[in-house]
């Protein structure tokens, strides 16, 4: 009794991670032309592209073979991720320090005497915008005549 081959599914061979189940048959494809198994144009039929095609799929991905192979650097590698946290971990904490100082100030003016929120008002406010004239002759005309108005009608009755 021969065993039945089982059909290959994209789990079977090394593990290798990463990649869509596409892409490994495109890999396995290209190492069996570059293993002699397949001509380029077979590989081409094979994964149903032109010939043109699958010189580029190949160029790119023995490009990426070749950047793969190349050393890894020494030490621990930069992680945007972690500096993200770590600074917003240091903003908070920059926050509430700053909150603490804030009450510190507020408490030793109190015990003091001194009342520094109206100095830091006073030092910040910018000079007090005056009210538009004309509204104001405006509100004062339409508050004659609404007057003017009501004083005939008192007559009347």
């Amino acid at each position: 009794m021969a065993k039945d081959k089982k059909k290959r599914k994209c789990s079977d061979g090394p593990p290798v991670q990463g990649g869509s189940c596409k892409a490994r048959q495109t890999a396995a494809v290209i190492l069996e032309v570059l293993g002699g198994v397949l001509r380029p144009s077979e590989a081409a039929k094979a994964l149903e592209v032109s010939l043109a095609r699958y010189y580029q799929v190949e160029l790119r991905a023995l490009e990426g073979l070749v950047k793969a192979c190349e050393p890894a650097p020494k030490g621990p590698v930069a992680n945007p991720a972690k500096d993200i946290e770590r600074l917003e971990r240091r903003v908070q904490r920059l926050q509430n320090e700053c909150m603490r100082y804030q009450s510190l100030a507020r408490a030793t003016s109190r015990t003091v005497g001194l009342n520094l929120s109206k100095v830091e008002n006073q030092a910040k406010s910018k000079r007090q915008r005056k009210p538009v004239v004309r509204a104001l002759k405006v509100a004062k005309s339409l508050s004659r005549l609404a007057d003017k108005a009501e004083a005939p009608a008192r007559e009347v009755k």
